[in-house]
C-alpha cells in the first residue's frame, strides 16, 4: 500500500490550522499585502501596471512609500 503525499495546498492548510489566532491574523495581513503588491513574485507574468512600475523604479522616478503607508501602523 502506497501512502499518498499531501499536496502543497493540503500542507499549507495544515500549516494555517496550526497557527494561533494572533499568528493567523498576521499571516492574513501578509497575504492581503502580497495580493495587492505591484512587485512580481518568482516567475509570474507582469501586468502592464507592474511593467510600468518597474520602469519608473529603474528610472528613479518611482514614488516612495513609508513602511507605515504600505502596511499600516500596528497599534
Amino acid at each position: 500500500m502506497t501512502i499518498r503525499q499531501p499536496t502543497e495546498k493540503e500542507m499549507l492548510i495544515q500549516d494555517i490550522l496550526d497557527l494561533t489566532d494572533e499568528q493567523a491574523k498576521g499571516f492574513r495581513k501578509q497575504l492581503n499585502e502580497y495580493r495587492k503588491s505591484l512587485l512580481p513574485y518568482e516567475d509570474e507574468i507582469l501586468t502592464k501596471e507592474e511593467e510600468q512600475a518597474l520602469k519608473e523604479s529603474e528610472k528613479g522616478n518611482a514614488k516612495k512609500y513609508s513602511y507605515d503607508e504600505i502596511f499600516g501602523k500596528d497599534d
